[in-house]
């Protein structure tokens, strides 16, 4: 990691989030596959953001601290303004109370519609993918040809369940997105990929047709085929990919994540009666990625 930060409540207290720095994304992207596993004696929550999105959180949360101070000081003029009012000067307060309010209430809107107009919306699409290709082969493309800020990657299936050889990629800038132009008709493998912009509507998509399931307790020997004989014999067609995760020192976790082409697939797979691979009984559970 190339940086943790321990987030503190008002009180300089652990809040009990963390924010941690990768120095690829490839890092970030292995980080994400210990999602919902114990630190400690509790199970732990993770979501990929960028540098941006943290210091945004935590402007956030500074803001909420001041809001409370600003309450607390609202209180205070309450209490003044119910003096005033006994000595007849309430209606004069009340007048400058609510002018101050509408003032802030236009500044908190424009800056809600500027903060909307800052969203991310630099999505570019890959055509001509091998059905081989995979999202740190995708990574390592795009950063090999100067795309600074690498982004969400969504392989596409088709409507056996198969990657269909095209994928979304959500980029850091505008000047990302040029730079990725650049590379249209480059050599990706032995094939020749077509690079085009695209709005952002089309990778969110592309995200919703993707189900993923993941399977827990496996032996360390397993490899990909046996998850796949496993799936097979389950009647489950429609693979898209499988990802054993390893630890820091490259060896197996006994999880593995399976991306499955459809919604029925998935019921077929989640419904597989006898959950066996080698000698151990699995758990199977549908999870987001």
């Amino acid at each position: 990691p190339g940086g943790v930060k321990i987030e503190m409540n008002e009180r300089g207290q652990p809040s009990g989030s963390a924010f941690v720095q990768f120095k690829t994304n490839a890092d970030a992207e292995n980080a994400l596959k210990y999602n919902k596993q114990k630190l400690g004696d509790r199970y732990v929550d993770m979501e990929k953001m960028t540098t941006e999105d943290g210091e945004a959180k935590e402007s956030k949360e500074d803001g909420d601290t001041k809001e409370n101070e600003r309450e607390a000081k609202d209180n205070k003029k309450d209490r003044e303004a119910k003096e005033q009012k006994e000595h007849g000067d309430a209606k004069e307060y009340k007048i400058d109370e609510e002018a101050k309010e509408n003032k802030e209430d236009g500044v908190a809107k424009e800056n809600k519609r500027g903060g909307e107009a800052k969203e991310n919306n630099f999505c570019i699409k890959l055509s001509g993918l091998a059905r081989k290709a995979t999202q740190a082969d995708i990574f390592d493309f795009l950063s090999v040809g100067q795309v600074k800020q690498v982004g969400e990657i969504v392989i596409t299936v088709n409507g056996k369940g198969k990657p269909s050889g095209d994928a979304f990629v959500k980029v850091g800038s505008n000047e990302d997105i040029k730079v990725a132009l650049c590379l249209n008709d480059a050599a990706f493998g032995n094939r020749r990929v077509e690079v085009h912009q695209v709005d952002l509507a089309q990778l969110e998509k592309a995200r919703k047709n993707i189900f993923c399931i993941k399977l827990s307790c496996l032996s360390k020997k397993v490899t990909e085929n046996d998850i796949s004989k496993f799936l097979s014999d389950g009647n489950v067609r429609q693979v898209a990919e499988i990802i054993i995760t390893v630890n820091e020192k490259g060896t197996p976790t006994g999880d593995a994540f399976v991306k499955i082409g459809s919604e029925k697939e998935l019921k077929v797979a989640l419904g597989i009666p006898e959950k066996v691979i080698g000698n151990r009984r699995i758990e199977m559970c549908q999870v987001n990625m």
